[in-house]
């Protein structure tokens, strides 16, 4: 009975601190930001520098600056030589840098980050969603309904103009980049069936080929107006707040941050909240997404803490009756030792006192 009492304390004691934890992440479950800087709290600060010698070692060294700026955040020592490491792993390789932007701009290719960026920079410009609005209307009904609004909302929003990355609205940045993405099948499935769905039965065909009508003819001014409207106005607001949601982390944390959000987000509430949580750590974003996978995820983040709550409320409730039954246990153990050496008290006899007969006159 002793050693199960000590069993129950000592995981109780053990407990506790995730108890607190627990609680901490439900009071704060609608603020993305809150929660992963509290699960971001408890990552040994010994695993960040692991991970960024890592990142080192697989080449990448944005991702260990990226790990450099957590642990200047939380004051760690760093060594020289992992400064000077990734200090010189993110200096800029033109031979390379160069070739894989010469085939995102010729090829289209988005298969590297440079490629990506350079498709992004062509696409940025009237020529990709022309192109694009074109080849879908053509194509109908055996079109992608994602790349054709994508295609009609970057129109409506550029026109003719070339616009450059620094330049470009979040919406155009980020209706772009899932179009791209798109294409280059960088979309999570359920992220694509989600947007699809809501989107099937809003677009107006009619108006689509009015908009590649009209740029046939070169008229860019009529082509704008026939993508703008080829939308449901309700549709088209939510497609557009998913774009300038991708356009927020897209000028914030470049063509890889982006691209790893992407590979995470499957459906447009967790894009939302990726974009809060992008604006508030900055170049320590990509590490965040290493260390907390599940930054942004609503309600894996919501029942893993509740479970853990029930849990260790099951715990505490096996503990508490254990603590009971020992209590009660020593209670009558004590007792009984104590009854075998006092000698017991004798008892006293009871006098009787005769009643007087009673006399009924």
């Amino acid at each position: 009975m002793l050693l199960a009492f000590v069993a129950a304390l000592a995981s109780g004691l053990e407990s506790l601190p995730q108890a607190l934890m627990a609680v901490r992440l439900v009071r704060v479950a609608l603020d993305p930001v809150a929660q992963t800087r509290i699960e971001l709290d408890a990552v040994p600060s010994e695993q960040i520098l692991v991970n960024a010698r890592q990142a080192l070692a697989e080449g990448d060294g944005e991702l260990a600056a990226s790990y450099l700026v957590l642990a200047d955040q939380r004051t760690l020592t760093m060594p020289e030589d992992l400064r000077q490491a990734v200090a010189d792993a993110t200096a800029f390789d033109v031979a390379d840098f160069g070739g894989d932007v010469w085939a995102g701009f010729v090829h289209g290719e988005a298969t590297t980050p440079a490629g990506f960026a350079a498709a992004l920079a062509l696409d940025l410009t009237a020529i990709g969603d022309v192109k694009d609005l074109m080849v879908q209307a053509a194509a109908y009904p055996d079109h992608d309904i994602l790349i054709m609004s994508l295609a009609s909302i970057g129109l409506a929003l550029t026109g003719a103009s070339v616009v450059s990355v620094g330049a470009a609205t979040p919406a155009k940045l980020g209706a772009s980049t899932l179009k791209i993405a798109r294409k280059a099948r960088l979309l999570r499935p359920r992220f694509v069936t989600v947007m699809a769905r809501e989107l099937r039965g809003a677009l107006k065909i009619g108006k689509v080929e009015e908009a590649a009508t009209a740029l046939r003819r070169l008229d860019f001014t009529t082509a704008r107006r026939a993508a703008a409207e080829s939308l449901d106005r309700a549709v088209l607001s939510r497609l557009q707040d998913s774009a300038v949601d991708l356009g927020r982390v897209g000028r914030r944390q470049g063509v890889r941050g982006t691209l790893e959000t992407l590979a995470l987000v499957d459906e447009p509430v967790r894009l939302r909240r990726l974009a809060a949580i992008s604006e508030q750590f900055g170049p320590g974003y990509r590490a965040v997404l290493r260390v907390v996978p599940d930054a942004g995820r609503v309600a894996a983040r919501l029942v893993k803490p509740l479970f853990r709550l029930t849990e260790l409320l099951g715990s505490a409730l096996l503990w508490l009756l254990t603590v009971l039954l020992f209590l009660r246990r020593s209670v009558l153990v004590i007792a009984r030792g104590i009854a075998t050496v006092v000698p017991p008290y004798p008892r006293r006899r009871r006098r009787i006192v005769p009643t007087p007969p009673i006399t009924i006159l």
